[in-house]
């Protein structure tokens, strides 16, 4: 995570009156960014939010999800975890959205950085 933080910081360079958004994942590194570069809003988007010190990997076992999304998928038939992108996360807009936002799609953390806290 330190390395990831370190990358946003870099790339941010001197620039001032900034304001921050982690969406998913980027709930655990935005923080760290805005702690070394203070921002003036920090927005989390449908973020992953971590205890103090807690790392990707634990979030999902100590948040409870994986028991969460399986008493919804019951409730709504199985929508909740489903594996389609365009259900699980596009299922409100315009179908050419998800194609365009799916066509950037980049490689996910990798496990060392999930790994940290």
């Amino acid at each position: 995570m330190p390395d990831i933080a370190d990358a946003v910081v870099e790339t941010v360079g001197d620039r001032r009156s900034l304001g921050g958004v982690g969406q998913s994942f980027g709930a655990f590194t935005a923080p760290l960014v805005a702690v070394r570069r203070p921002v003036e809003a920090l927005a989390l988007v449908a973020g992953m939010v971590p205890e103090s010190g807690e790392s990707p990997d634990r979030w999902w076992s100590n948040t409870g999800y994986t028991e969460a999304v399986r008493r919804q998928a019951a409730r709504d038939g199985g929508l909740t975890g489903s594996d389609d992108p365009y259900v699980a996360c596009y299922h409100d807009v315009p179908r050419e959205l998800p194609e365009e936002a799916l066509s950037k799609e980049r490689a996910h953390p990798s496990s060392a950085a999930s790994a940290q806290p």
